[in-house]
């Protein structure tokens, strides 16, 4: 209930304070949904996994093919129990309510395809080759953070939704990147949840 919450108050409240906007990478947007991203990457492999810590309304796709450079995975909530949280929160199955346009609306987006109703929230590029931190710092400048997790993983970070998991080496620079991972921020989620609001209607007979 607390993440229908959060949901609920970024529909209806502009957010105090956010994050500039996120690095896109290769084209994923915040409003893409799996279908988008496979329209995206006609050609390559799609295969779902399922670590241990993965919540039940989320996806893990890890995605694969040539001209890549590597391995790209793709972090999804489904968004249907929110909708359906809308749906039965305003009555929406009563006889007077259920033909209303929010209803009607509503009730599709709640029961729509798993592929077309996930959508992204990290991406994460595993490289092929060898890349140095130095190379990802050139590109974003000196890191906002740089710290150890508890799985004793070193990572570094940027306040453009960008983290960098890295090997531990000194000078930094010459650490070697395993992972870079992209979040989209707090203003990207309320833009997407605003586009999706207008762009996703139901389907007419």
């Amino acid at each position: 209930m607390k993440r229908l919450a959060s949901i609920a108050c970024a529909l209806t409240l502009v957010l105090c304070a956010s994050m500039a906007q996120a690095e896109i990478f290769m084209g994923i947007m915040p409003n893409d949904s799996i279908a988008d991203i496979k329209r995206k990457f006609p050609n390559a492999t799609f295969e779902d996994i399922r670590p241990a810590w993965l919540q039940d309304e989320d996806r893990l796709i890890k995605i694969e093919g040539g001209g890549l450079g590597g391995t790209i995975v793709v972090r999804a909530t489904d968004d249907r129990a929110f909708w359906k949280y809308l749906f039965d929160s305003q009555d929406c199955n009563n006889a007077q309510k259920r033909e209303t346009p929010d209803c009607i609306r509503w009730r599709y987006l709640a029961t729509g395809n798993s592929d077309e109703f996930h959508y992204v929230e990290s991406v994460k590029f595993i490289p092929i080759r060898e890349i140095k931190a130095g190379t990802i710092i050139k590109r974003y400048g000196k890191p906002d953070e740089v710290d150890i997790n508890e799985t004793f993983t070193k990572y570094i970070c940027w306040d453009v939704g960008v983290c960098a998991i890295i090997s531990d080496t000194e000078p930094l620079n010459d650490s070697v990147v395993s992972a870079v991972e992209y979040r989209f921020t707090d203003s990207d989620m309320e833009k997407w949840r605003k586009t999706k609001q207008q762009k996703i209607k139901p389907k007419t007979e």
